[in-house]
């Protein structure tokens, strides 16, 4: 036994030594590191390094008021617009002054508008008082109260007394109609302009004060009016500034059709915004012709003049950006110009990357990235999209685009067509997308060996012989969204450990291989459109982080016991004609809970579905359901769940021939029931059910739905009742203390309704306001019978 022994007692004996090393060399360098920081700290001093140090000087030299007209093109309906609205009389509360924000991306023509409507003759005549204030990226409220000081009052200030400053303005503006421009404001702290707007309280009525800025968060904080927000400028004018600002060159000549192309060239690059045209045209009016053509084959933001960038105006932008929020606009590098896109199609990729801060409260992630999403869009980084397209797709503008990519290092690359790339700088990139899918595709990913990001952008959906062979393990996003002509993944999918995210929406996939069991760290997958794919693998619940999943357009015939999938959050399942029975097996057998993070579900256009069976007995179904809509399923007959406890949303749409009693939902804060004759209504014998948090309740054409009963509903804002139960013949308004709408539609057998003792000498008619004298109550009340002979009449 103690032969035995010995060479277990040396592996332990060399364990300790190896262990005993290591923490001494690292405790080693602990203590060189603190020995830096020691005598990083005496330098300080030396040096007289300070932490209240000033801010890097602004990258954007101040405005002016004063404008060159001649230069001034395609802004003369805004102009006039802005103008009039000066030179009204309209008059705000005694609390407030006119502010009228200007809105838009830097380098639109926000100051130039300003600029020239600032310096109308019919302007300076009405008011008594001008001031130009050029604010800029000052966060100081003492610094911009000094600015706007020596503004109002044409002198220089040393006095840095916030009181003192405040003072000396007020007595300036005291009773004076005045007009004063606050140019280019970028802090968002209401505290800021409300210190700021102290200051002109004590106006005339009738002055006004422009604010330009590039936040739309700005504009609600400061604006008393409606944003005025500038569109990018019209080719036409574009090229007539061009023209005026470039004729300064002795080369220069609008007969030479070969440099007016080139310049037509340059324009169309800018996009219609006037300061890269201003930029471009200033540049080109001190070169020589024969550079002209080099010149419109670079990049907008990689000339430089005098060694300084042509826009630093965009740069500012992103410079000011929050850090969360540059992390995320750097992913826009990988999409090229004028690509549409979503909130839906971003969000997720700074997700996978883990770019979304966890924030206090009980917000989802994706709630969090559709935050910042808003966000770049009000500080004009996005745009929504053409009128013509849907409201919920942007573009970002193409010079937007350009900065994304000046930005973002290498490390993103949109792959496109007739262009070559480096494979030393392939090596380097971690996110790739491209608008094909070829040979040279799948070789520079081939090249990229730690790529993270593959995201398929096209326009419309891309058909393509060639299969991306190329599986990179690293990979974390993958999106083939669109590829119709991908009819299978390798069984290799199984092998990218990393991947988080994959869309295979749109595309022709017949099946999923086994092996895709094997993500276990799979947060997303999106089967939108699989037209098809009829069934997903046996051990699909292996999926252990599986959050979001969306099966809508496929063609199962039945679904996987995805009840047992633990992390599942989100199910969307529309438009699956083949789909007739959610069975026990939709739940699982394996687990007495079922569904156990669950809280959003989706059942949409599943014209065949006709039961939806209960879960096996003792088994918990649902404890986390927050929402539940299930919309035009015409054949579904089978009863809903019986208990929701936390479902706070309900929304059942033309459900002709479901019969069940609405679900147990103690939580639920808005109720919305349509076009569904044989539902039962709500179920009133369960001891948990209650309504003390609901707030909307839309009932219309369910004949069998049963009013609520008396009760006291204090959380109910918004009553729609059209078409209910022949037994609902009094409206007990009074139950409903705290609502502001209440809308009654067609209920022919409706006889009486109860009011709040101190409405009930108001006389009911088909529209009517009421005010209170202790709050303030607003009923819009809308009656229409079918019968000439009804009546109604109030009740206590």
């Amino acid at each position: 036994m103690e032969m035995e022994s010995e060479p277990n007692k040396s592996k332990v004996s060399k364990f300790f030594s190896i262990f005993k090393s290591t923490v001494q060399r690292r405790k080693t360098e602990m203590e060189k590191i603190l020995d830096r920081l020691v005598t990083f700290e005496k330098q300080r001093y030396r040096l007289d390094l300070r932490g209240d140090v000033e801010k890097i000087q602004s990258l954007r030299p101040p405005s002016i008021s004063s404008i060159d007209h001649s230069e001034f093109f395609g802004r003369d309906a805004e102009k006039e617009s802005l103008k009039r609205m000066l030179l009204s009389d309209v008059k705000v509360d005694s609390k407030n002054i006119c502010v009228i924000p200007i809105v838009g991306l830097g380098g639109i023509d926000k100051t130039t508008l300003a600029q020239a409507v600032y310096n109308d003759n019919d302007v300076n005549e009405h008011f008594e008082l001008k001031a130009w204030v050029c604010v800029s990226d000052e966060f100081d409220v003492i610094k911009v109260t000094k600015t706007i000081y020596e503004a109002v009052s044409r002198n220089g200030c040393t006095n840095g007394d916030l009181n003192v400053l405040q003072e000396k303005i007020q007595n300036i503006l005291n009773k004076k109609k005045f007009l004063i421009v606050l140019d280019d404001i970028w802090n968002e702290e209401y505290n800021f302009w409300d210190t700021i707007r102290v200051l002109f309280k004590v106006g005339a009525q009738c002055s006004k004060i422009i604010v330009t800025t590039r936040s739309d968060l700005v504009a609600s904080i400061v604006g008393t009016t409606g944003s005025r927000h500038l569109d990018v400028l019209k080719k036409e004018a574009c090229f007539k500034l061009f023209v005026k600002i470039v004729s300064g060159n002795e080369g220069f000549t609008t007969t030479d059709s070969n440099l007016g192309r080139i310049g037509k060239e340059l324009v169309k690059k800018c996009k219609g915004l006037p300061l890269a045209v201003k930029a471009i045209a200033s540049l080109l009016r001190f070169t020589n012709v024969k550079e002209w053509k080099r010149i419109a084959e670079s990049d907008i933001l990689k000339l430089s003049v005098g060694g300084k960038d042509i826009l630093p105006t965009l740069r500012l932008s992103y410079h000011y950006l929050p850090s969360h929020l540059k992390r995320c606009f750097v992913y826009c590098s990988m999409f090229p110009k004028d690509y549409r896109f979503r909130k839906e199609e971003l969000v997720p990729l700074w997700m996978v990357d883990n770019l979304l801060e966890y924030s206090s409260g009980n917000r989802a992630m994706k709630e969090v990235g559709f935050e910042y999403f808003d966000d770049l869009v009000s500080r004009s980084f996005f745009q929504p999209a053409s009128e013509y397209e849907s409201r919920d797709s942007f573009v970002m503008h193409d010079l937007m685009v350009d900065l994304a990519n000046f930005v973002s290092k290498n490390k993103f690359v949109c792959v496109e067509e007739d262009k070559t790339y480096d494979i030393g700088m392939m090596r380097q990139v971690r996110h790739v997308s491209s608008n094909q899918v070829d040979s040279n595709v799948c070789k520079l990913i081939s090249e990229a060996t730690w790529l993270r990001t593959f995201l398929l952008v096209t326009k419309y959906y891309f058909h393509s012989n060639t299969f991306l062979p190329v599986l990179v393990r690293h990979l974390r996003f993958i999106s083939l969204a669109g590829y119709t002509h991908l009819r299978e993944l390798p069984e290799s999918v199984g092998e990218l450990r990393h991947l988080r995210h994959l869309n295979l929406s749109w595309t022709s996939i017949q099946e999923l291989h086994g092996s895709i069991c094997l993500l276990y760290n799979l947060q997303t997958l999106n089967l939108t459109g699989c037209k098809h794919l009829s069934k997903l693998p046996e051990n699909f619940h292996r999926l252990i982080n599986l959050r979001y999943l969306d099966m809508s357009f496929c063609k199962f015939c039945t679904l996987p016991p995805l009840g047992q999938l633990p992390a599942l959050s989100t199910l969307s399942i529309e438009s699956c004609g083949e789909v007739e029975l959610l069975g026990v097996d939709f739940y699982g057998t394996s687990s007495s809970k079922s569904f156990p993070l669950l809280e959003s579900l989706t059942f949409k256009n599943l014209s065949n579905w006709k039961e939806w069976s209960p879960p096996k007995a003792n088994m918990e179904t649902f404890p986390k359901l927050t929402s539940l809509t299930i919309h035009r399923c015409e054949k579904l007959i089978g009863d809903l769940p019986h208990l929701l406890p936390s479902l706070t949303k309900l929304d059942i749409y033309d459900c002709p021939e479901l019969a069940s009693s609405l679900s147990v939902m103690p939580a639920a804060t808005s109720v919305y029931v349509r076009q569904c004759a044989k539902i039962a209504g709500f179920n009133l014998c369960s001891s948990l059910q209650n309504f003390d948090d609901l707030e909307d309740l839309y009932l219309m054409n369910c004949n069998n739905v049963d009013f609520l009963p008396p009760s006291s509903y204090e959380s109910l804002q918004k009553l729609y009742v059209h078409n209910i139960s022949s037994s609902f013949k009094l409206l007990p308004l009074d139950s409903f203390p705290n609502t502001k709408n209440v809308t009654v539609w067609k209920c022919e057998n409706l006889e009486a309704f109860s009011l709040l003792n101190i409405l009930n000498s108001y006389l009911l008619s088909p529209s009517y306001n009421v005010r209170n004298s202790h709050y303030y109550l607003r009923v819009i009340f809308i009656v229409q019978f079918l019968l000439d002979s009804s009546s109604i009449s109030a009740t206590n």
